[in-house]
């Protein structure tokens, strides 16, 4: 009988393959979380603008987008679910 894994290999997940934009999508939630003067979604849209114009264009951009959106989204999630959100 062949070798047979236990269960399939795992795709390589987005925060593998783009750990600048998971990163950067933290490190803006946390920027925001200390209290910038714009709201939750702006304030992103303009951090991921900002990176991407330091950076230059990538032909999966939806996909690092989505990496960075989603780190944000985790960390304020993470904020909230701690108590640590000091934003009325």
């Amino acid at each position: 009988m062949p070798n047979a894994l236990a269960r399939p290999e795992q795709p390589q997940s987005p925060a593998t393959r783009f750990p600048l934009f998971a990163q950067a999508g933290r490190d803006a939630a946390a920027l925001w979380l200390a209290g910038a003067p714009l709201s939750m979604a702006d304030f992103r849209d303009m951090r991921l603008r900002s990176l991407l114009a330091g950076l230059g264009h990538f032909d999966d951009l939806a996909a690092r987008t989505a990496e960075f959106n989603g780190a944000y989204a985790q960390r304020i999630g993470q904020a909230i679910v701690r108590k640590e959100v000091c934003h009325g």
